[in-house]
């Protein structure tokens, strides 16, 4: 993992949060047989998150400023931002079944009560980012 680590420049913290997710999530599978954490009970696939996460920082290079997961669901990416020390919320369509579960990483879910603004509000905030990205990789290049 070291060699991993060192050359693509992930954190350790975003490991060591995506294990404790993973256990947790294999727990909660393993009990209560919901269906909704698959992606997590496997590491190979929990591990996707750390290298989203790891591109989100690279990009951000911890700028200031709120971070919304937009349909973000259990929250895996909300808890690696904030592992990070970005503010994120996880704004869902609806609460998760295993919200309970997770509560130990004080989660902070907002729930989206309009769906087709929340539609719209999500494309609009798509391609300003899109364009915020396009404006930053002009400056560099």
């Amino acid at each position: 993992m070291s060699l991993c680590i060192s050359k693509f420049n992930i954190s350790p913290t975003l490991f060591q949060k995506i294990e404790e997710i993973h256990t947790l999530a294999k727990k909660i599978e393993t009990e209560k047989k919901t269906l909704v954490l698959y992606h997590l009970t496997s590491l190979f696939e929990a591990y996707h998150y750390v290298f989203y996460v790891n591109f989100i920082d690279t990009i951000l290079q911890k700028r200031k400023g709120k971070i919304v997961d937009w349909g973000g669901f259990v929250g895996q990416v909300t808890i690696l931002l904030r592992s990070l020390g970005y503010d994120c919320d996880n704004a869902v369509l609806a609460y998760p079944s295993t919200k309970k579960d997770f509560e130990r990483f004080e989660i902070p879910y907002v729930l989206i009560k309009n769906q087709k603004k929340f539609l719209i509000k999500k494309i609009v905030c798509l391609l300003l980012s899109l364009l915020a990205f396009l404006n930053m990789f002009m400056k560099t290049t």
